[in-house]
């Protein structure tokens, strides 16, 4: 009997983390890419870290931040729905700002 109890525990656990990790991926009807994810990808693509350095930044060194930014528009984010992230771009240019700032 409590082997058998022991089992039906076991199977709830289960069931639970299956029905958690379902909860987490997106719905199959959603679509794949949005029209604001496109619009996004086409700015940062436009984006030219050492041209905007020079025209809107003073006192930052634009190699540094022209490699700062870079490497984090290259870094791909994995996202996890329901989550808010920080827009790339922005975070791309607040931390090459504080970490090439003379």
């Amino acid at each position: 009997m409590k082997d058998h109890i022991i089992r039906i525990g076991i199977a709830i656990v289960v069931c639970a983390a299956i029905v958690a990790g379902a909860q987490t991926l997106p719905a199959l009807t959603e679509p794949s890419v949005s029209s604001s994810a496109v619009a996004k990808m086409a700015k940062r693509s436009a984006f030219r870290p050492r041209q905007f350095c020079a025209a809107s930044m003073s006192g930052v060194d634009c190699a540094c931040f022209e490699q700062k930014a870079a490497q984090i528009l290259a870094t791909k984010q994995e996202r996890i729905w329901g989550w808010s992230y920080a827009n790339q771009l922005d975070l791309a240019i607040e931390q090459g700002r504080e970490g090439c700032s003379s």
